[in-house]
């Protein structure tokens, strides 16, 4: 890590690693976090991930991961959008731990993703299924569904709708807003979207 000796450091994780018993997955897990951000290697992270993932199929932590880094690091909508349904069907089928918060990520993910390929339409049923839920985990999550949900509606040309979303947005906020939902549906409610561009 930072002020250490980085290629002792790496050579001690791996070691752990390869030789640990009890801290074989946390040394796989710390060692993609470090080929994410220090080393900039994105395939062995996601590598390390879906090892992580089959040595551990319950959790829903490694598909979530994979998903982000696809879209955040990679660039690639589409990989992100197949891993997000992966674990959507995980946790619908019961095979994801915590299932009904991995549904609700998922679904949130798979939306952002379908919105992100003009396909808005297909995103609105996993919002609905969110906000139908009244989603409390994971953290701040029904109200982001509203969020997402306002902006599709915009995106589609549906303002009235658009606007009671962001309207249930607002008032879904937990007391903490880490995801500034607030201002943000507050603003687009000042605003409505140009509709061509929409």
């Amino acid at each position: 890590l930072p002020g250490g000796d980085r290629k002792e450091g790496l050579r001690e994780m791996l070691r752990a690693r390869s030789r640990g018993r009890l801290v074989q997955g946390e040394a796989d897990y710390q060692l993609h976090i470090i080929y994410l951000w220090y080393e900039r290697q994105t395939r062995r992270a996601i590598e390390l991930l879906y090892a992580l993932q089959a040595r551990y199929p319950g959790n829903p932590l490694y598909l979530a991961q994979i998903a982000q880094i696809q879209d955040v690091y990679e660039h690639d909508i589409v990989a992100s959008l197949d891993t997000w349904r992966q674990l959507l069907a995980a946790a619908r089928e019961q095979r994801a731990n915590s299932a009904a918060l991995a549904e609700v990520q998922a679904r949130l993910g798979v939306a952002r993703m379908l919105d992100r390929l003009y396909l808005t339409d297909e995103a609105l049923e996993h919002l609905t299924a969110v906000t139908d839920l009244k989603a409390q985990e994971p953290f701040s999550s029904l109200a982001v569904a509203y969020l997402q949900l306002g902006e599709a509606h915009d995106r589609l040309g549906a303002r009235p709708a658009a606007v009671a979303a962001y309207k249930s947005a607002i008032a879904a906020v937990p007391p903490l807003d880490p995801y500034d939902v607030r201002s943000q549906a507050s603003k687009r409610l000042r605003h409505a979207p140009d509709v061509r561009h929409a």
